[in-house]
């Protein structure tokens, strides 16, 4: 009986042991907190890189290279296409505030398709509709009736082939009385 109980103490020191093991390694897991990023180009090639802060960090150098793992989250700020910011006198928003309909009004050079994207302010869509202009001048329409008094943010991009235009637009819905 007594070797039967020293075997169970064994085996539950035992399991003890490699559950230490495992938590204790998932304990020292990488976390990234990302401040920052962008790009360079050096000798025609694109380097892109993060900043932030890492628990365990691991350096390499060979000559006159040094890399730092990190975790480089890519986002759609790195597109093959050009993209340019709309100016005020490329789209005109009103009225804002808005209790109803709000007008879009391009000032565009040429044809193409204008996508109004709606979000709330933790980021969750809202609405989304495209239209397609003949000649860059054609004045839309919002209807914004069945929305809560909030304040939105109007996601609008106008692609015109390789040339896309965006710009986001803070929007404040009141109520239609």
């Amino acid at each position: 009986m007594k070797s039967y109980k020293l075997k169970t103490t064994k085996i539950t020191i035992l399991f003890v042991c490699i559950l230490a093991v495992l938590f204790s390694s998932s304990i020292r897991a990488q976390t990234t907190i990302n401040a920052s990023g962008g790009s360079e180009n050096l000798a025609g090639a694109i380097h892109q890189y993060s900043i932030g802060e890492m628990m365990v960090v691991d350096t390499h150098s060979n000559g006159n290279i040094t890399v730092t793992q990190g975790l480089l989250q890519i986002g759609s700020d790195y597109l093959d296409v050009s993209e340019e910011i709309f100016s005020s006198q490329n789209l005109t928003i009103y009225p804002n505030p808005v209790k109803n309909v709000l007008y879009l009004e391009p000032i565009l050079e040429g044809s193409g398709e204008l996508s109004v994207q709606l979000f709330d302010l933790q980021g969750r869509r809202i609405m989304q509709q495209k239209f397609f202009l003949q000649t860059g001048l054609e004045k839309q329409e919002l209807d914004l009736s069945t929305l809560s008094e909030a304040t939105y943010m109007l996601n609008v991009k106008f692609n015109k082939g390789q040339k896309n235009y965006r710009q986001t637009y803070k929007v404040v819905k009141t109520s239609g009385r």
